[in-house]
């Protein structure tokens, strides 16, 4: 029987709302270490093993291992007494597509398979001042398994902290925003008397008239000729 829920516990800032613990018919797959912040039903761990133990749990393999939960990695694990490989070649032959830039989208790929009613994600935030490679790749990689999620009509939730699934500044829904006209200097020219671009230098003027030298910037607008801005 499939699960009806699987909530993915990563280390983004809204991890702290994954519940407490699972609820019936449900698991909580942790990512790496966060089984030190929640009890987790599956763990994944899909990079070199030194890097947690150096940096985030000195005790990292006895600790997975009094889990007692499975632990799935890229490669076998006999040091884990539940190590379980992960199964690639049937994710590939289930979605045709190897798109896996993070762990989150090996669980979310495994989830998708197992067929549940609802994944949730918690900690998988993807924003955009975590560094460039967040923003560019692995979000856009997450939002792809999303996608195939909702295509099998599995329910997502993500919390509000997360930037999965959403553009930050103009919002979701290109052409439904409202937007103010332009109404910088450029747009005090007349359209028909901009060309090339030009270097143009503006030096604003102080309330009697002299100009304001450590102020002035140099810009470049359109125009065919020089045109007084009154």
């Amino acid at each position: 029987m499939s699960l009806d829920h699987i909530i993915i516990l990563a280390l983004g800032p809204s991890w702290y709302k994954c519940p407490e613990k699972a609820g019936p018919n449900e698991e909580i797959w942790g990512v790496n270490t966060m089984y030190r912040n929640r009890p987790v039903d599956r763990v994944f761990i899909m990079h070199d093993l030194r890097h947690d133990i150096c940096l985030m749990d000195k005790d990292f393999i006895p600790n997975v291992n009094e889990l007692g939960v499975p632990v799935y990695t890229a490669g076998d694990y006999p040091v884990f007494t539940n190590n379980v490989v992960y199964p690639i070649e049937d994710i590939l032959n289930e979605f045709g597509v190897g798109f896996f830039l993070n762990v989150m989208c090996y669980m979310l790929a495994l989830a998708i398979k197992e067929r549940p009613k609802k994944i949730s994600l918690f900690g998988s935030d993807m924003r955009t001042d975590s560094g460039h490679e967040y923003r560019v790749n692995e979000k856009g990689a997450i939002e792809f398994w999303l996608g195939v999620a909702i295509g099998h009509k599995i329910k997502i939730m993500i919390p509000e902290e997360s930037y999965l699934l959403k553009r930050m500044m103009a919002g979701n829904f290109y052409g439904y925003k409202p937007r103010k006209d332009p109404n910088g200097l450029l747009y005090m020219i007349p359209e028909n008397e901009r060309r090339t671009l030009r270097n143009f230098r503006l030096t604003p003027l102080d309330n009697k008239g002299n100009e304001m030298k450590d102020l002035a910037i140099t810009t470049r607008l359109e125009f065919d000729e020089p045109v007084a801005i009154e």
